[in-house]
C-alpha cells in the first residue's frame, strides 16, 4: 500500500463528515459563532479548510479551481461576522469540487515523491518532505472538523457522531469507500 493511502482515506472520510455536518444547516447557523465577541463559525471553518486544501494542492504542484483571493480571509486571519463569506452551500460545493480534483492528484503521488525534500517550495511549518507537509494538512483539517462538531453540539444540533451512527445504520460504510 502506498504511504499516501491513509491520508487520502482520511480526506475522503472528512468529505463525508462535511456533507453530513452541513446537511441541516442554513446560512444563519453556518455563520453563528461560539461566542458573541468572536470565535470561528462553521462557515469560517469550511472556508479555512478550503484555503488549506488549496495550499495542499499547491505544495503538490497542482492548482485547484478555487479563487485563492476569495479564500485569503480564511487563511491565518481570525473569523469575522461572516457577512462577506460565500453562502454555506457555495462553500460545500467548493469543498466537493476541490476534493474531486485533490484526491486523484494525491493518489498519483509516489512514495518516492513523498519522501523527497522539497527545495524551494514553501511548506507550512518548515517541513522538508511532501509527506510531512501533507500529514500536517490532514491533521489540521481533522482538528477543525472537530470544531464543527463542537459548534453543532453547542447550538443544540444533532452531534456529528449521532449523524454518522444514524447514517451507518441506514447504509454501512467504511473509511476509504
Amino acid at each position: 500500500m502506498s504511504m499516501i493511502r491513509p491520508l487520502v482515506d482520511t480526506l475522503t472520510f472528512n468529505d463525508y463528515i462535511v456533507k453530513i455536518a452541513t446537511g441541516d444547516l442554513n446560512d444563519d447557523l453556518g455563520r453563528r459563532r461560539l461566542r458573541s465577541d468572536g470565535g470561528a463559525s462553521i462557515a469560517w471553518t469550511l472556508g479555512h479548510g478550503l484555503y488549506h486544501r488549496a495550499e495542499m494542492a499547491r505544495v503538490m504542484g497542482c492548482k485547484l479551481p478555487l479563487d485563492h483571493q476569495d479564500l485569503e480571509c480564511f487563511s491565518r486571519a481570525g473569523a469575522t461576522e461572516g457577512q462577506d463569506y460565500p453562502l454555506l452551500h457555495e462553500l460545500v460545493t467548493a469543498w466537493t469540487t476541490a476534493s474531486a480534483l485533490l484526491l486523484p492528484a494525491m493518489e498519483a503521488v509516489t512514495d518516492a515523491d513523498l519522501m523527497q525534500e522539497r527545495v524551494g517550495v514553501d511548506l507550512p511549518h518548515g517541513e522538508r518532505r511532501l509527506l510531512d507537509a501533507l500529514v500536517f494538512y490532514v491533521w489540521h483539517e481533522v482538528y477543525h472538523l472537530g470544531h464543527i462538531g463542537v459548534l453543532r453540539s453547542h447550538f443544540g444540533l444533532t452531534p456529528i457522531v449521532n449523524l454518522v451512527l444514524s447514517a451507518s445504520d441506514a447504509e454501512p460504510r467504511k473509511i476509504g469507500d
